[in-house]
């Protein structure tokens, strides 16, 4: 019955665990991450206590739930027991906001698909700059993190970021979303 063989996958060791959900990875994204883990590893603590840590979030209404895997303890990240996903889902509620050691940033209510321009002008020069002048007055530049999305790689988006030295975005692996600890929010 369904019963003996879960009774005897969890005598076994394989107990039920809620599979953890991961973007689907190639190599060279696992190589860009590991690239930016060894560059950044033998930074002090100092440095990014004052990073800020970037992303929009949406609420969507897929309907995935929760999926249970058979594992064993500490293998909750084996390829194995992952269950990879592309992001997709119809959004209902997008936000863009910030958080470092020292608090978070102003959110800002993301109606549309942003574009470079609608990121630069109502997030960065209307959300982050403002913030960043209040809360790091002697402070220049200050390092933030945002993701590798079309608007933040434009040409448009990299341009005003270049003029505005004040503000240095880190250089994020593409696919490192899940390291960001803003996804944990």
């Amino acid at each position: 019955s369904q019963n003996s063989i879960s009774r005897r996958l969890t005598k076994s060791g394989m107990h039920s665990r809620v599979a953890a959900i991961k973007d689907i990875l190639t190599e060279e994204h696992r190589a860009a991450r590991l690239h930016f883990a060894r560059r950044y590893v033998h930074y002090p603590t100092e440095f990014w206590r004052w990073v800020i840590f970037t992303d929009k979030k949406s609420w969507s209404s897929s309907a995935h739930g929760q999926l249970r895997v058979r594992r064993q303890k500490k293998q909750r990240f084996s390829r194995e027991n992952i269950y990879s996903i592309r992001r997709s889902g119809r959004t209902t509620v997008s936000v863009w906001g910030g958080m470092w050691l020292g608090g978070i940033t102003p959110l800002y209510r993301v109606t549309n698909n942003l574009t470079s321009a609608q990121y630069v002008t109502n997030v960065l020069e209307g959300t982050l700059l403002p913030y960043v002048t209040a809360e790091f007055p002697a402070f220049d530049p200050v390092v933030f993190v945002q993701d590798n999305s079309a608007i933040h790689n434009a040409h448009h988006t990299r341009e005003w970021l270049a003029l505005h030295p004040q503000l240095v975005a880190l250089d994020w692996p593409t696919k490192g979303a899940d390291m960001n600890p803003i996804e944990n929010i």
